[in-house]
């Protein structure tokens, strides 16, 4: 886990506009795979990042090996579920200081990711994140970052 101190010092040189970047994937983290189509919501995702996004100033990147229009499709998805995304595959910043293809964030949230708490869907008996797990670990480090990045 990286080191609250550490974090702030890079969001005050990178975040030119005080978000807090987080990027998330959208199969089997946002959604129950159903790959290439939308699976159901998964847990209480839709909750978690809504609350992030109003209390923490956290800035949803979508970041998702979905393209044209199933990249669409999942943009869509937030846009329904009045998710605002602060950026689609790459932090919109980022741009101004590094030419890297790869998304800049804070975190990064895919069920991909080693460590990520994984729970078995059993509807569909695919693994995906378990967003209330996510959500133990990082809402403490959003406060904590809130209180501390001030000017």
């Amino acid at each position: 886990m990286k080191n609250i101190n550490g974090i702030i010092r890079e969001l005050k040189y990178l975040s030119k506009d005080k978000i807090i970047p987080i990027s998330v994937d959208f199969d089997s983290t946002v959604v129950i795979s159903k790959y290439p189509n939308i699976g159901k919501d998964n847990g209480n995702c839709v909750a978690i990042l809504k609350r992030w996004v109003e209390q923490y100033n956290v800035g949803i990147i979508l970041y998702t090996m979905r393209d044209g229009k199933q990249l669409e499709e999942a943009v869509n998805w937030f846009n329904e579920r009045n998710i605002p995304l602060y950026g689609v595959q790459y932090e919109p910043n980022q741009h101004t200081w590094c030419s890297s293809n790869k998304c800049w964030s804070i975190f990064s949230i895919d069920d991909h990711n080693v460590g990520i708490p994984l729970i078995n869907d059993e509807e569909s008996d695919k693994l995906c994140v378990d967003w209330d797990k996510v959500n133990e670990l990082l809402e403490p480090i959003l406060i904590k970052i809130n209180e501390q990045w001030k000017d």
